[in-house]
């Protein structure tokens, strides 16, 4: 993290530092199928290195890069979704190696019941960032994108983003050919506004299209 020319967190990591429920869900899907693979010799063995290394490696490495940089919150997030992929599939893996046979289940009990309670544990807040997303997502199909009138001008929206508060704050870039005032943006929040049935917050910045 030190060695690279790397200042701002790209795309790819920043996806890897809010993870929620989708994120487990999917940790559980990759450890069963990681385990199926490995019991079936038809199924070739390098399936399983597969799922492990997607699942594991880029939350790592983000993590990594976030203690490099001294951006705890990245750190914290990343090592999160670390924890929730090695938790979802550990448990999903134990269970499909049971049901296929592999162990009695008095044996695997103790392991897969604190496996089970880290899970219950990190559930809450993978819980409350999965509410947020679909709460951000709820927001964002209720601002109107592409060409809009505004004040009888036609105006394009474009780069919507959306951060939760009380009240919510709602960024938008506006686009016209002519010059764009404070008449557009009260026009456009009370139409945002009047959808969600809520006062919004909008913050706009404006191109002129030439």
């Amino acid at each position: 993290a030190w060695a690279m020319p790397l200042e701002v967190p790209t795309a790819e990591m920043r996806a890897r530092m809010s993870p929620t429920l989708l994120d487990l869900l999917v940790a559980v899907i990759s450890g069963a199928a990681g385990a199926y693979a490995n019991a079936k010799e038809e199924i070739a063995k390098s399936l399983a290195g597969v799922a492990i290394a997607v699942a594991l490696v880029p939350s790592l490495s983000v993590a990594g890069i976030g203690l490099g940089w001294g951006d705890w919150d990245m750190a914290r997030g990343a090592l999160l979704l670390l924890t929730t992929n090695l938790v979802g599939m550990a448990l999903a893996g134990s269970a499909t190696f049971l049901v296929l046979g592999f162990a009695p289940f008095h044996r695997a009990r103790k392991g897969m019941g604190i496996t089970l309670l880290i899970m219950l544990v990190i559930s809450a807040p993978l819980y409350i960032a999965f509410r947020h997303l679909v709460e951000r997502d709820a927001i964002f199909e209720q601002v109107p994108t592409g060409e809009v009138i505004l004040v009888g001008q036609r105006v394009s929206v474009g780069d919507v983003r959306v951060t939760l508060g009380q009240p919510h704050v709602v960024k938008v870039v506006l686009s016209a050919p002519g010059a764009l005032d404070h008449r557009h943006v009260d026009e456009l929040k009370q139409m945002i506004s009047e959808r969600l049935d809520q006062t919004i917050e909008l913050e706009a910045q404006f191109h002129i299209r030439r």
